[in-house]
């Protein structure tokens, strides 16, 4: 009879051992999930602030590809952004699906319309340079093709929407 007993206890005593771990195990998998949703929100902030401290860069890149007098420091300035936005998430320090809906459009703008400069680049310091960027745009879905004249409509509306104030206007 004791061996019984002491069956019994060492099962009781073994499922509850094992209740126990899986019960933990799911906890660390909750709360691991949580932290993972919070610092993609994070990673959101960062982004969407990152991208609008580049409004004076964007707005005169804009304006000088738009006059065919390109600025090869507000461009390169903007597809650097671009580059460290896609290298994070390449290297999944921030979520593809964060990038793509923030700056899905714009990727693919930028990416066009900054082709001299990548190219120039590459000439000059080889084929690595805006690799992340390029690999990015290949990743980016649900963006509609683009029709006749876009590229040039994009740019105006980075130029106009990213317009400098005057010198001594109050902001």
């Amino acid at each position: 009879m004791n061996d019984v007993v002491l069956v019994v206890t060492s099962a009781v005593t073994a499922l509850g051992a094992s209740a126990a771990a899986l019960f933990a195990g799911l906890a660390i998998r909750a709360q691991d999930r949580a932290q993972r949703r919070q610092q993609a929100l994070e990673n959101f902030r960062w982004l969407h602030s990152s991208w609008d401290a580049l409004r004076p860069q964007r707005g005169r890149a804009a304006r000088s590809l738009l006059a065919k007098k390109e600025s090869v420091t507000d461009v390169r300035e903007v597809l650097n952004f671009f580059e460290t936005v896609a290298y994070l998430v390449r290297s999944q320090f921030l979520d593809l699906d964060i990038a793509e809906n923030v700056l899905a459009a714009s990727t693919l703008g930028w990416w066009s319309a900054g082709q001299s400069v990548v190219a120039a680049g590459r000439a000059e310091y080889g084929p690595g340079i805006f690799e992340h960027l390029e690999w990015m745009h290949r990743q980016i879905h649900g963006v509609a093709p683009q029709r006749e004249g876009w590229e040039e409509r994009f740019l105006q509306r980075e130029a106009a929407a990213h317009r400098e104030a005057p010198a001594g206007a109050a902001t």
